[in-house]
């Protein structure tokens, strides 16, 4: 997980569009899910957060977004891709990512969040 930050990190610093969640994206819901997928969907959830508790600078949701997009896309396992703002906050923005309504990143009370997306 730490590699895939550092990745997130030079895709963005050499522009590539690559390095936002929107853009790798492939935000499908799904209600089912076979065994093999959903402990997949286990291990990245503990992974991203084990690398956010040890990650020496600031894992954002937004890179936990990412991370979590990253590696369900290469495992094809469906997700939902949020983006919100927070109400009676305009400016303070979250993301998450969710698979059969279970959060893999971005743990939040998501009523509190008006979604933009």
């Amino acid at each position: 997980m730490i590699f895939l930050s550092i990745y997130q990190e030079l895709l963005y610093f050499l522009g590539s569009s690559k390095a936002f969640s929107e853009r790798i994206s492939k935000s499908i819901p799904s209600k089912n899910i076979g065994e093999e997928q959903l402990s997949e969907v286990k291990d990245i959830t503990f992974a991203i957060t084990l690398a956010n508790k040890y990650i020496p600078w600031n894992n954002r949701c937004r890179h936990q977004a990412w991370q979590a997009i990253y590696l369900l896309n290469r495992a094809g396992i469906p997700y939902e891709y949020h983006v919100g703002v927070k109400k009676g906050n305009l400016i303070e923005g979250h993301s998450w990512v969710k698979v059969i309504g279970d959060f893999v990143s971005g743990v939040c009370e998501e009523n509190n969040y008006y979604s933009i997306n």
